[in-house]
């Protein structure tokens, strides 16, 4: 007899296995998916993912931008100007007392300019004058060539001067950027949470499915033998009333077990919208539910280690640099500008421009040096608000920074809290389940000797089947605690092999 309840016992572990997956299989194809797999496609697929990753790429690029300022340009011009005009009587003393001026001049220009790390502005310059005009013999008319070559700088001495001023947007852009990878790597972390809470689910929501459906069957069972043992009259009519109403509570227990499956299915299938593996069909977990390793506690003393891998933390820092720069650049712009500007070269004349361009490296010099100020008569309205502003922004970031040391201080610390408790609750429910199946082991020798009836074995296996879902039910508890307390101490990614440092 007990052969034949065991192997009828077997035999239902795998009709039910495949009576639950038939069940969904009847509406739409089913579809595994391991958690890797998923963890992966959330990562590399994700949409918000995949956005972040492109405003990194545009910090990127902004920081290309802020250097650009420095990039030497190159120019040509060249300009011909021609005109037929009389001459009043001041002219006419000036011209040669002549009624009339015509000229036709042409002039060429090459340069290269740009700005300097420190500020300074520089202009190289090569230019070939052609003037004719009415005031020039027969034989010097288009025959006049003027060369010239120098250099003007314009150096700032308080505004805009120094590598602070001038490279302040720089290390704004590469601060922003870093900002940026922190805000792309907490998205990651986000969504990675997510999918693991959301996996979970979907192992849990299956196995209570399939547990389910396996005391259904028992109370099935339970119901033939308590009608056989009614007609016997060995038990009373109401016995058998009872036994039925259990199995209609337990066909709704299954009924609801079915909705919660598919409501986690359908979260996990949620996730793969956007990633290559998005599909319409019913996805089931191809891992089964099972503890995770412990996760080190860091303790109070060990803070630091969460605060150095939270990225909204560290982003929070940078902020607070970045505003700091801010500060510095909006305190520099309130100077006045105080400006020394400089001219050298040389210069050539000739009837040609070859022999004028050789006379460059003859003693035709000139030169210039003076300064420029330019000072608000308000004071600066425009520098006072901008700098004002950016010390707001500044304690702004303060705030923010000191803000997020004591959330996740106590992040860390309710984490490592509930995730103590429920490993205690779990540890529980897990000698529950072996006490249970011990029991069912000793009432089966005693079902072996003819000191047991079937029904009791029956009831026994229920037992044995509720303590596994309450176990299952503490087992996800416990993963959903430690998901948890990686999110807080920052090292999820780490955690799954999918992230390295704070990059």
């Amino acid at each position: 007899m007990l052969k034949y309840l065991l192997a009828t016992s077997l035999l239902f572990n795998f009709s039910t296995s495949d009576l639950f997956a038939q069940d969904v299989q009847d509406e739409v194809e089913s579809v595994y998916i391991s958690e890797d797999q998923l963890l992966q496609l959330v990562i590399e697929e994700n949409e918000a993912v995949r956005r972040q990753k492109y405003e990194v790429e545009i910090a990127e690029q902004s920081v290309t931008n802020a250097l650009s300022v420095f990039e030497p340009t190159l120019g040509v011009e060249y300009e011909s100007s021609y005109g037929h005009e009389q001459n009043d009587a001041a002219l006419r003393v000036q011209r040669s007392s002549s009624s009339t001026y015509q000229y036709e001049d042409r002039n060429y220009k090459t340069s290269i300019e740009g700005l300097l790390p420190t500020g300074t502005e520089y202009q190289l310059y090569y230019e070939m004058d052609d003037p004719a005009n009415s005031l020039q013999t027969d034989a010097e008319y288009g025959h006049e060539y003027d060369a010239k070559t120098g250099i003007k700088v314009t150096q700032p001495l308080l505004k805009n001067f120094g590598l602070d001023a001038n490279m302040a947007n720089y290390r704004v852009a590469t601060k922003e950027k870093e900002i940026g990878k922190q805000t792309l790597r907490q998205a990651k972390m986000g969504r990675l949470y997510e999918a693991a809470l959301a996996y979970a689910d979907l192992q849990y929501s299956e196995k209570r499915v399939r547990n389910e459906l396996k005391l259904l069957e028992i109370e099935k069972k339970g119901v033939d033998i308590v009608a056989q043992l009614a007609a016997q009259g060995r038990v009373d009519r109401s016995a058998v009333f009872q036994a039925e109403s259990d199995l209609v509570r337990r066909e709704a227990r299954v009924d609801l077990a079915k909705k919660v499956f598919r409501r986690a299915s359908n979260s996990v299938r949620r996730m793969l919208v956007g990633t290559t593996e998005q599909t319409d069909q019913v996805l089931y977990a191809a891992d089964p539910l099972e503890m995770m390793p412990v996760i080190e506690k860091l303790g109070t003393k060990d803070l630091d280690y969460a605060y150095e891998k939270r990225p909204e933390f560290i982003s929070a820092k940078i902020q607070n640099d970045l505003e700091h720069t801010r500060v510095d650049y909006a305190s520099n712009q309130r100077l006045p500008d105080l400006d020394l500007v400089m001219e050298i070269g040389k210069t050539g004349l000739a009837d040609n421009g070859i022999e004028a361009h050789h006379k460059l490296g003859s003693t035709y010099k000139f030169w210039s040096l003076g300064v420029q100020l330019s000072v608000p008569l308000a004071g600066g309205l425009k520098s006072k608000s901008s700098f004002d502003a950016a010390r707001l922004r500044k304690k702004q970031a303060e705030l923010r920074l000191h803000s997020l040391e004591g959330q996740i201080a106590a992040e860390v610390d309710m984490a490592e809290y509930e995730l103590e408790s429920t490993e205690k609750t779990m540890h529980k429910y897990q000698r529950i389940l072996r006490t249970a199946e011990s029991s069912l082991k000793e009432l089966e020798k005693k079902f072996e000797n003819g000191k047991a009836s079937r029904y009791e074995i029956l009831k026994k296996q229920s037992e044995v089947l509720q303590a596994e879902t309450s176990y299952h039910e503490k087992l996800l508890d416990y993963k959903k605690s430690s998901l948890a307390l990686l999110l807080a101490q920052g090292r999820l990614l780490e955690h799954y092999s999918l992230g390295q440092g704070n990059s």
